[in-house]
């Protein structure tokens, strides 16, 4: 009784993720869609909306709310298709045994039948009642033998699921609090034009500077308690600070965080993945329309050459969790800035 309670949860959680996965690859694919033929028609649109539907989308992922009883009743899911295709063999060997073990019985009734014949009507009725019990013993026994091969089955798929997110959440919070450690070492930083800077975004908090040894690369590290890392002071540090204030202003990552936490419980959706990039790479594209609607004209053009400049640099080969500043693609990022001069203010 346990192992069958327990076959039946680990099947519904995995119909109700396989559920999850499948719509949130139709909302990706949808999303996607949009975003291209906005991209093709030129339209103006903030990269800000794109990150909110991309947000819905991982929520989608993540929260079945929305998924009736019916749908997941009728959906079972690639999983639920793999194991019908592992039964199928086994179906047919058990249809065999049936026919067979039928056989026997009905032979055997045949053989009781013509030896007691001149018996008592009790004996022939006893016979009978025997025969129909061993033929329920049969049925029993066929539908135990299955109800264990798909305990098996998805208890199997089930252990899959589950060490492939321990493996990715391992290696992902590992980075991050390994980062977070690296960053507490660092020297802390003065910057007399913070303040400004703070103004400008409308930040109010303390905010901490820190020095890089090399090891990081210029970014916001941290949800909580997050901290700038600067990897030099020099004529770019003003834009490339207020490129990183307008991270803290708008909690990017924490976006980020939620993302990766998506991508870790569905590791197997490829659809996901490339939600969390295009995330990303939309993300950094609102932050430079955060940055560019607190600049005057020229100010613009000596962003978007900075951005330039400061991603041809050498980046460091440590990898970690928090993006950099000219981390994602540049040529997106400056058609976005012209895009910026262009048409003006987004909606």
């Amino acid at each position: 009784m346990v192992g069958r309670q327990g076959g039946r949860r680990v099947k519904t959680w995995l119909v109700v993720m396989m559920g999850l996965s499948f719509s949130g690859g139709i909302m990706m694919l949808l999303v996607l869609g949009v975003r291209r033929l906005a991209s093709l028609l030129k339209m103006s649109v903030k990269k800000e909306a794109f990150v909110v539907l991309w947000l819905m989308v991982i929520l989608r992922f993540c929260l079945p709310i929305g998924l009736e009883p019916s749908f997941t009743e009728s959906w079972q899911g690639p999983a639920h298709q793999l194991y019908q295709v592992f039964l199928a063999q086994e179906e047919k060997n058990d249809a065999k045994i049936r026919e067979e073990k039928t056989y026997e019985a009905l032979l055997l009734m045949t053989d009781e039948h013509n030896t007691e014949a001149n018996g008592k009507a009790e004996n022939n009725l006893s016979t009978s009642l025997s025969s129909e019990t061993k033929n329920h013993q049969i049925t029993d026994n066929d539908m135990i033998a299955k109800v264990q091969r798909s305990w098996d089955f998805y208890n199997i798929v089930g252990l899959i699921w589950l060490l492939g997110i321990v493996v990715a959440l391992s290696r992902f919070l590992g980075d991050y609090f390994r980062v977070l450690n690296r960053v507490q070492k660092l020297d802390e930083l003065l910057y007399e034009p913070l303040a400004d800077l703070q103004k400008m975004m409308g930040l109010k908090r303390k905010i901490v500077l820190k020095q890089s040894d090399g090891s990081l690369d210029t970014a916001v590290y941290g949800i909580f308690k997050p901290q700038i890392v600067l990897s030099s002071l020099d004529e770019m540090t003003d834009y490339i600070l207020l490129h990183e204030l307008a991270h803290l202003k708008r909690q990017d990552n924490l976006k980020r965080f939620l993302a990766q936490i998506a991508c870790c419980l569905h590791w197997y959706q490829p659809l996901l993945w490339l939600c969390r990039r295009y995330l990303c790479l939309d993300i950094e594209m609102a932050c430079d329309e955060k940055v560019l609607s607190v600049l005057v004209q020229d100010e613009r053009k000596s962003y978007a050459q900075v951005l330039y400049q400061f991603a041809s640099q050498n980046r460091t080969q440590f990898r970690n969790s928090f993006a950099a500043f000219g981390e994602n693609p540049v040529k997106s990022r400056v058609k976005n800035i012209l895009a910026f001069k262009r048409y003006g203010k987004f909606w």
